[in-house]
């Protein structure tokens, strides 16, 4: 198994179980914008295996100020899932 595939495993764990798994990564910092795609694709794919839906998209960083705070040259974008997306007006606890 890849690091890559091996940081999505982690990622998937995390968003279901509430806790990183093993030790915190120290390298995440020096993923390439298309590495850390690449980790979003794979979490996205295990997501989808076990019924979850891509219902929409976020983009977000789309200012140059926050681009230039990041480093980054484009903004960037992750997928929204059901049922993890609330309808309007819906009250939260």
């Amino acid at each position: 198994m890849s690091f890559l595939e091996t940081l999505a495993d982690k990622f998937f764990h995390a968003f279901y179980q509430k806790d990183w798994p093993g030790e915190n990564e120290s390298t995440l910092d020096k993923l390439s914008i298309a590495e850390a795609y690449e980790v979003q694709d794979c979490v996205a794919q295990k997501r989808m295996d076990v019924g979850e839906s891509v219902v929409g998209y976020k983009v977000g960083c789309t200012s140059a100020a926050i681009r230039s705070q990041f480093g980054l040259k484009e903004a960037i974008c992750g997928r929204l899932f059901h049922p993890h997306v609330q309808e309007e007006g819906v009250r939260l606890d």
